[in-house]
């Protein structure tokens, strides 16, 4: 059995957390960091970790006490994990225990933040051109820039929308397909 060790994610200067699992914990920080390079928070990815191998749903309380983490933490996390079906709600046990797993078709996962998530993002960064591009103020003299690097940028943000909504399409349509690409970028690395 391995010795219990400090937590690699316990805050500089906070009270040192023992942790009996050092190898679980280190996967679970490894996932979250990969997690939070795409936008979501380190937390997510390590609730995300325990639910997806677990061999059976989990609670709240069973999170909190592993990740040694407040509740309100990770009931935000988890509310933000459904909202994104990351996660699942799958059984209410006794009282209001509420049992989640982690939502086993990951490719559904994918499309479904990159629609929600990406495609709302790429639409704001198209408003923000457009407004700029439309403004009155004079601040495009001002600051020099150029109208020809300027349609560059829509064109670009339009192509990049273009292809984002050909990834959810195609995805969503043939999901064989989708994991077929999936896998040939997984064999690639």
């Amino acid at each position: 059995m391995t010795a219990p060790t400090v937590s690699s994610s316990a805050p500089i200067g906070s009270k040192k957390k023992i942790s009996a699992h050092p190898e679980f914990d280190e996967l679970a920080d490894r996932v979250g960091e990969f997690i939070q390079y795409w936008g979501f928070k380190r937390i997510h990815g390590k609730i995300w970790t325990h639910l997806y191998l677990s061999a059976v749903p989990l609670d709240a309380t069973t999170l909190v006490k592993r990740l040694r983490v407040s509740k309100a933490l990770v009931s935000f996390s988890i509310h933000d994990l459904l909202e994104y079906n990351v996660i699942r709600e799958v059984a209410r046990g006794r009282g209001r225990t509420v049992l989640y797993e982690a939502t086993p078709d990951v490719t559904g996962v994918i499309l479904n933040v990159l629609r929600l998530r990406e495609r709302k993002m790429m639409n704001q960064v198209m408003s923000a051109t457009t407004q700029l591009e439309n403004s009155t103020s004079g601040v495009l003299v001002e600051l020099k820039v150029s109208p020809k690097k300027m349609t560059d940028l829509k064109e670009m943000i339009e192509s990049s929308q273009q292809l984002l909504d050909f990834i959810i399409s195609a995805g969503a349509q043939n999901r064989d397909m989708f994991n077929m690409l999936r896998a040939m970028v997984l064999a690639g690395k």
